[in-house]
């Protein structure tokens, strides 16, 4: 059937322009200048229909084909036959857009050329129509359709307005921050930012171009680091030696005299006594020796000029020891003593 009726249109066509006809009646054949498309908004691929309406204000009737097109392309070819009576004669075809935008449709009427139009120049008309896409499919055009995606949130407010899975996504992890546990990626969880008072969806609130986890202090743009507390160690003190000056002493012994043994120390016990003298009845450090001038002779000491002088002490220590012995001998112990002495004569 389509095959026959395509035939039928093509032969109209041929004898159209090879019909050349000797004396030709007038007619004039017009298009309305409006051509409605419905249903309107056009939506992508929604199946619509063009609608023209042509009217012959001419003496003669007459027939021919119409062309429609969209930005040049051919939609359909649709006969018509237009009566003398003025009578308008509707046509329409069908038109299936597959991509958003906006189209020219244009209509033109072409006669069999049995008779000459007598106003050409509105045989044609042309119209611009827009069609929408719908993303998600409710039958509202994305341009008039708050909620392109159908996501529950405003387009607006959607960060990604033709993605339903996704409205927000501010670290760009193609995570949506609903289902994101990090919306910022600082490496903060968004619960830990809400109770330090950071922001959950900047990774640096205060701006100090330090981030909120490295930054001590996420709210105070003067300070990131905490402060460092260097402790103070006291110097360690220096021992200093104060010399003491200590008095020259000398023993005095007796030369010669034989040194005391016990025998028995639980019948005779011997204290010596140790008789200290200083060079000086003075309590302060004895003054250094002068050196003896050149040219002059030291003097020598008292013992080598008198000789006799250690005789005396040496009889002077006898007679110490000899009291001593007495008084021992009061007490009962004299004559182990004695013969002790006379064996160390």
């Amino acid at each position: 059937m389509t095959r026959i009726r395509s035939a039928r249109i093509s032969a109209l066509c041929t004898a159209f322009f090879l019909a050349a006809p000797v004396s030709a009646a007038t007619f004039d054949v017009q298009i309305d200048p409006t051509i409605t498309v419905t249903p309107s908004p056009v939506l992508v691929g929604q199946q619509v229909r063009i609608y023209a309406s042509i009217v012959n204000v001419g003496d003669e009737d007459v027939e021919g084909v119409v062309f429609f097109s969209d930005n040049g392309a051919q939609i359909a070819v649709k006969p018509f036959s237009a009566k003398s009576s003025g009578k308008a004669e509707e046509v329409w075809s069908p038109w299936q857009p597959m991509a958003q935008g906006t189209y020219t449709i244009r209509v033109d009427a072409v006669n069999d050329g049995s008779a000459s139009d007598a106003t050409p120049g509105d045989n044609a008309r042309s119209v611009s129509v827009f069609v929408d896409s719908d993303s998600d499919h409710d039958g509202i055009g994305d341009a008039t359709d708050p909620d392109d995606d159908n996501d529950g949130v405003p387009d607006t407010e959607d960060q990604f307005p033709l993605d339903p899975s996704r409205s927000h996504d501010t670290d760009g992890d193609e995570q949506d921050d609903a289902t994101d546990s990090d919306d910022d990626n600082d490496g903060l969880y968004d619960f830990q930012e809400q109770t330090m008072g950071s922001d959950p969806l900047k990774r640096d609130t205060d701006g100090d171009a330090v981030g909120d986890k490295e930054d001590a202090f996420p709210l105070d743009p003067k300070k990131s680091e905490e402060d460092v507390v260097v402790p103070v160690v006291p110097p360690t003190p220096t021992p200093v030696e104060i010399p003491t000056p200590t008095p020259e002493v000398q023993a005095a012994t007796v030369p010669g005299a034989p040194t005391p043994t016990v025998s028995d120390p639980a019948v005779v016990t011997t204290t010596w006594v140790t008789i200290a003298t200083t060079t000086d009845e003075s309590t302060s450090a004895p003054e250094p020796a002068k050196p003896p001038s050149k040219g002059k002779k030291q003097s020598p000491s008292a013992w080598s000029r008198i000789p006799w002088l250690w005789k005396v002490a040496a009889a002077s220590a006898a007679v110490a020891a000899l009291f001593f012995l007495m008084e021992k001998r009061k007490h009962g112990k004299w004559t182990r003593t004695l013969d002790k002495i006379r064996k160390m004569e």
